[in-house]
């Protein structure tokens, strides 16, 4: 049985998920990590024997810890595995995606990367925007997170991988998200509304 498990995530989402770990597996001590100092303080308190799970957090986990680690890490991204890196529910809405999902994965030294141990679809709605999409995307992958919770708070071992899923597509950046949304076009209405849709109005400085 597990013994020590580090959450990766935001205070809210920490208190939301947290139950979901802690029915499965009572004894568990999940520790609560919202920064890289926060997660580097739990793992050497635990001699990196703690399972790492992280959920849709801005945080990076440097190569050096994830070579560390004695057990594989995972990671939910919001967002399917056609639609790698970046704001996927912005480019989910970009590309009028009629079926999205989020994706559970061994995290790697590369994000979005890793082995996936799992997806979770949903339809997409007419007419949804960026903010729908997120919504969306996190009920999701929130759903995906709760499938998984009894493995994840009892399971030494690894999670089995879908060897029949994989990342495709191009893995999106920021930059790519900041080229769309601040330079709109000026003769094509249909492509600036679809751009606004999607990534919200233009950053002026």
């Amino acid at each position: 049985m597990l013994t020590d498990a580090i959450l990766l995530t935001g205070e809210r989402e920490h208190a939301s998920l947290k139950p979901h770990l802690m029915r499965s597996n009572p004894s568990l001590n999940l520790h609560h990590a919202v920064t890289e100092a926060d997660l580097r303080h739990h793992l050497q308190a635990t001699q990196y024997q703690a399972r790492l799970i992280a959920f849709t957090t801005g945080v990076i986990v440097p190569e050096d810890i994830l070579n560390r680690l004695e057990k594989s890490p995972y990671n939910f991204h919001p967002g399917p595995p056609h639609v790698p890196g970046r704001y996927p529910e912005a480019w989910g809405v970009y590309f009028e995606e009629r079926r999205f999902g989020a994706t559970a994965h061994v995290m790697h030294r590369l994000v979005d990367a890793g082995p996936i141990v799992d997806v979770e679809w949903f339809d997409v709605p007419a007419a949804v925007d960026r903010f729908d999409m997120a919504k969306l995307c996190f009920t999701c992958v929130s759903r995906l997170f709760v499938r998984l919770a009894p493995q994840l708070a009892t399971a030494t071992e690894d999670l089995p991988i879908r060897d029949d899923l994989a990342w495709t597509g191009r893995k999106w950046r920021l930059a790519d998200y900041e080229e769309l949304r601040d330079n709109p076009p000026c003769d094509d209405d249909h492509e600036a509304a679809r751009r606004l849709r999607s990534f919200g109005p233009p950053v002026t400085v």
